[in-house]
C-alpha cells in the first residue's frame, strides 16, 4: 500500500508540474503575488509560490483505463467507451507539515551522527590517524583524486555547454576521464 502511495504522489507531481509549465508558458503576465491559495475539485486547498493552475477541461483528474485486450493506461481524459475505467483519481499534491519536516530533519541529523559514530567505532573515519590532513597522499589516492575532478570537470563542461554539445566536445572530455581514471 505504501508503494503504491508514493507512485500516486509521484505520479501527482509529475502532472501538476506539466500543468504549472504549461500554464507559466501560456501566461502573459507574471504577478507580484508571493504565495497562492489554490483549491483542487475534491475542495483541498493548499498554498504554492506559482500561479494556481486550473485547467479547462480537468486534467486534475487520472484515469487509469484497460482495453480488452489488456492494455493498460493513465490519462487525464475519461476512458474511451472501448475501454473499463479501472479507478479515477484527483492529482492535487499531498504536502507535509513543517512539523513533519522538522521531524524528518532530526531524524536524517540522528542518522548521521550515529553512521558518524559506528565509524569512529570501527575505526573507519581515520581520526586517530596522526596528522592526516597534513601528510602527502599515496599516488593511488592522488589518481583516483585525479579521476574524480576529471569526471566533475566533464559534467560541469557539459551542463555549461547544454543541448550545444558536439561530437568533439563528448570524444575529448570522454578521453580526459579515459586517461585520469585508467588503472583504478
Amino acid at each position: 500500500m505504501g508503494d503504491m502511495r508514493g507512485g500516486r504522489t509521484a505520479l501527482a507531481m509529475v502532472v501538476n508540474l506539466l500543468l504549472a509549465f504549461t500554464a507559466l508558458m501560456s501566461s502573459q503576465s507574471a504577478t507580484a503575488q508571493s504565495s497562492y491559495q489554490c483549491k483542487d475539485a475534491s475542495g483541498r486547498t493548499w498554498l504554492q509560490n506559482q500561479r494556481c493552475v486550473t485547467p479547462a477541461n480537468d486534467t486534475s483528474v487520472l484515469y487509469k483505463c484497460v482495453t480488452a485486450r489488456g492494455a493498460v493506461s493513465i490519462q487525464n481524459a475519461p476512458c474511451p467507451s472501448a475501454s473499463k475505467t479501472v479507478w479515477k483519481r484527483g492529482t492535487a499534491p499531498e504536502f507535509e507539515s513543517a512539523g513533519t519536516r522538522r521531524r524528518q530533519a532530526a531524524i536524517l541529523q540522528q542518522q548521521s551522527a550515529d553512521a558518524r559514530a559506528l565509524s569512529r567505532q570501527a575505526g573507519t573515519d581515520r581520526a586517530n590517524e596522526p596528522n592526516f590532513a597534513m601528510r602527502n597522499p599515496t599516488e593511488r589516492e592522488q589518481r583516483l583524486a585525479n579521476c574524480v575532478a576529471a569526471k566533475r570537470n566533464r559534467e560541469t563542461v557539459l551542463a555549461q555547454v547544454g543541448l550545444k554539445r558536439t561530437y568533439a566536445l563528448l570524444q575529448g572530455l570522454d578521453e580526459t576521464v579515459y586517461r585520469a581514471c585508467k588503472g583504478l
